[in-house]
């Protein structure tokens, strides 16, 4: 399994995956990783474990090799840490052939029971997949045509800020580096994700194009993603709107940050002192 994953691995490059040791998830409670992991592995996430050690063998080895990638996404820090690699590996897969071993066994001694453990299995993944569609279950084709226009646009060793809900369709599709204005989940080398949280809510508001170089360098983010909705803080759009548009999917564009402000003014003088149309984006 993982010498499947070795060609993501080694295209994830440029700082996109940091050494950390310990558990990385937004949640570090006991119950809240409880819940996290109950939700992502399914009601039956017990089965699988008793199934290993009561059959043992064969199927023993297969769920302790299925523990391999999931260690691994408490060493290595993605810059999307936790659902990278949870796509990447086949936990989810190793754990349906040991859930369904465990049912067919039951079915010998209790028909019932099993089709009702089942059936309660089905139904919960059909409602949570209910639940999410439309945000989670669901990527619109303008999301997968804005990550393929960002793969194109966007150089190999540079960054962009974005936000939580492309976050998933940039380093998978366009393998670039993205940080996360409202998210907690994003790590760059010994920078907590607080400060570049706070670091990249100052980069949209900046108040002059100086400012908002300045800020990017300091970040390294070369491009800056706006999009309709309102992310809850200040965002001054018409200036981020004056900067060259590299990418324009409707609600979602970027923006290419200039190397110097004065590079910027250039451009935006040739183009006759006008900004991109006012889209409604913030």
């Amino acid at each position: 399994m993982l010498a499947l994953q070795l060609p993501t691995l080694l295209t994830m490059c440029q700082g996109m995956v940091a050494i950390q040791l310990g558990w990385e998830s937004p949640q570090h409670d006991v119950l809240g990783l409880l819940h996290f992991w109950t939700l992502n592995n399914g009601v039956l996430f017990f089965v699988p474990l008793l199934v290993a050690w009561r059959q043992g063998g064969d199927l023993r080895r297969l769920w302790l090799a299925s523990l391999l990638p999931f260690a691994l996404c408490n060493v290595l820090v993605f810059t999307v840490p936790w659902n990278n690699i949870k796509i990447m590996h086949s936990w989810f897969l190793v754990t349906c052939i040991l859930t369904a071993a465990g049912l067919g066994d039951m079915w010998k001694t209790s028909r019932l029971l099993a089709l009702v453990l089942a059936l309660l299995s089905v139904a919960t993944g059909l409602v949570s997949l209910a639940w999410h569609s439309g945000t989670h279950a669901t990527i619109p084709r303008q999301m997968l045509d804005y990550a393929v226009y960002a793969r194109f646009s966007v150089p190999r060793d540079q960054a962009i800020a974005t936000f939580p809900d492309v976050v998933m369709l940039l380093p998978p599709y366009s393998f670039r580096r993205v940080y996360l204005v409202q998210s907690g989940l994003s790590y760059a080398h010994g920078v907590h994700p607080d400060e570049r949280i706070e670091a990249l809510k100052r980069l949209y508001s900046a108040a002059t194009l100086e400012d908002l170089v300045s800020q990017a360098r300091k970040l390294g983010v070369a491009f800056v993603e706006l999009q309709a909705h309102d992310p809850g803080f200040p965002v001054n759009r018409p200036l981020i709107e004056s900067l060259p548009l590299e990418v324009d999917a409707g609600d979602m564009c970027l923006y290419r940050v200039p190397l110097h402000a004065d590079e910027a003014g250039e451009a935006h003088s040739r183009a006759g002192g006008q900004a991109h149309p006012s889209s409604g984006k913030t």
